[in-house]
């Protein structure tokens, strides 16, 4: 049986952003992109530290472009436990960018919610939604490499996790 997690898009913006709820009691501002391959924080070094201190780096740079200036060269980090509504993700791989470029944090890549089927909904609705089916809670996600250059990552995949 399918789970569903519904996130209210803000309907002022043009793009699907929502906010999740960090347990600190801060939002954190969401772009759902489906033209992203890895998760990438946009909000700097210092904002995405002070939320997740149990961050780590792990090894990887991202080639980070599609931000209007070219591309830069970034680290990889992995926060141990990310939560999207009732969507726990261990391992979650993000790219960080230090410097604040947008008004969202995150931009959530579609490789995320490659084991999910997802719909926006905005027909006949005050407030859109993105409506998220899922199997389980628990998900991971790894880094692939380019098969050229071993040194940067291609992408972020996501994997089903066993059950406890």
């Amino acid at each position: 049986m399918a789970i569903i997690t519904e996130l209210k898009l803000d309907r002022n913006s043009s793009k699907p952003v929502f906010e999740l709820n960090h347990p600190s009691g801060m939002a954190i501002t969401c772009l759902f992109d489906t033209g992203a391959d890895t998760p990438v924080w946009c909000s700097g070094w210092e904002y995405f530290n002070f939320l997740y201190p149990d961050n780590y780096k792990v090894h990887g740079k991202f080639l980070l472009g599609g931000f209007g200036d070219g591309v830069s060269v970034v680290d990889m980090y992995v926060i141990p436990q990310f939560q999207i509504g009732n969507i726990l993700f261990k391992q979650f791989h993000v790219a960080v960018d230090c410097h604040r470029r947008f008004a969202w944090d995150l931009v959530l890549s579609y490789t995320i919610f490659s084991k999910m089927d997802y719909t926006i909904l905005n027909r006949n609705r005050n407030i859109p939604l993105l409506r998220v089916e899922h199997d389980r809670s628990l998900y991971g996600t790894g880094i692939v490499m380019y098969e050229k250059d071993k040194e940067y990552v291609e992408r972020i995949f996501s994997f089903l996790q066993p059950p406890h």
